[in-house]
């Protein structure tokens, strides 16, 4: 509250919270390697301008990350993370635990910014191809950049992300923004949920759906979700050229004509006759799966991040959050 906090690591988190972290009317910039922030227990910032920066150490990378609870921006915010790395995220929360909170982020009354970008030691760029055990092409990058990312499994709320009267910024080398709820009988699915505000990046863009079928050694998987993208079609794939790999969402004051001109409206004033309109696009239960994925060998890892998000939990959870569980 009121105070001002710089913390870096040259080898590791800058925060390393084991319960929640809270900032607010406050300022904090961190800047770590392989998670720039991880709190095991929810991230509240409120009134908070925060400014956070993750490198790669080879492997997953998070800017801003909590797993088993929700994250929380709200108040006037700003926020600013960048995270570089194979598979990155900059802002991203998970659940993959029945009984636990998680796999939500609420945005509001705020301004965020959230970028990654792919970085590769060995020089390939995100869209390398791979061959499997088999020799067989993957069909699919081996790298996996969102922007924002919330991801749920059985049990638990289905993910959810929520953007009320702010301006986000979101870029990344697959997609921009992604909820993800992953389900044996695909039940669960993910939703983006936009109130207050309009996408106006990409041109034409609105919230679409992703519904996939996974096939792993251990039973099948059903994932459903949504991310920003353009066109009618369910996606199978977040990869899919319709996924927006940028999109910039703003309140209705920020798309007003006079705007163009040079002239905007003090910060906080209201326009006269602006309608709060939400728009919340949910998948439909029972949507065809389109398209089939590669199989997926057992000892393929490049094959099982290739194949779908599914693959990618390292991303959210991870070695970290196993280690510091262990």
């Amino acid at each position: 509250g009121g105070s001002q906090v710089k913390a870096s690591s040259e080898e590791d988190a800058a925060i390393d919270g084991k319960n929640s972290l809270t900032v607010t009317n406050a300022s904090l910039n961190a800047s770590g390697v392989g998670y720039g922030i991880y709190v095991y227990k929810g991230i509240t910032l409120d009134g908070a301008t925060v400014t956070i920066r993750a490198s790669s150490d080879g492997g997953e990378v998070s800017a801003l990350f909590t797993d088993e609870d929700d994250i929380v921006i709200k108040n006037g915010s700003t926020v600013d993370a960048l995270a570089e790395g194979r598979f990155s995220v900059a802002i991203s929360t998970s659940n993959f635990y029945s009984g636990e909170a998680g796999g939500h982020i609420y945005i509001s009354d705020s301004v965020v910014k959230a970028i990654v970008r792919y970085a590769e030691t060995s020089g390939d760029g995100p869209d390398h191809y791979s061959g499997d055990q088999n020799d067989e092409i993957i069909p699919e990058s081996e790298g996996l950049n969102i922007g924002i990312f919330a991801q749920t499994s059985e049990g638990i709320t289905p993910a959810t992300i929520s953007i009320v009267r702010s301006r986000v910024t979101a870029e990344g080398d697959t997609a921009a923004i992604f909820a993800l709820a992953m389900s044996a009988d695909g039940k669960a699915i993910g939703t983006i949920e936009i109130e207050g505000a309009t996408i106006q990046t990409p041109e034409g863009g609105k919230v679409i759906d992703y519904r996939n079928k996974e096939e792993l050694s251990d039973g099948i998987v059903y994932e459903a979700g949504q991310t920003i993208g353009t066109g009618d079609a369910v996606i199978d794939s977040p990869y899919n050229e319709a996924v927006a790999k940028s999109t910039v969402i703003v309140p209705p004051e920020e798309t007003k004509p006079e705007e163009k001109h040079g002239k905007t409206k003090p910060e906080g004033s209201k326009s006269e006759g602006t309608k709060t309109t939400k728009t919340v696009a949910v998948a439909a239960k029972g949507a065809k799966t389109v398209g089939k994925l590669a199989a997926t060998g057992d000892t393929s890892n490049a094959a099982i991040v290739a194949a779908a998000l599914a693959g990618t939990a390292a991303i959210a959870a991870g070695a970290l959050a196993s280690r510091k569980r262990s």
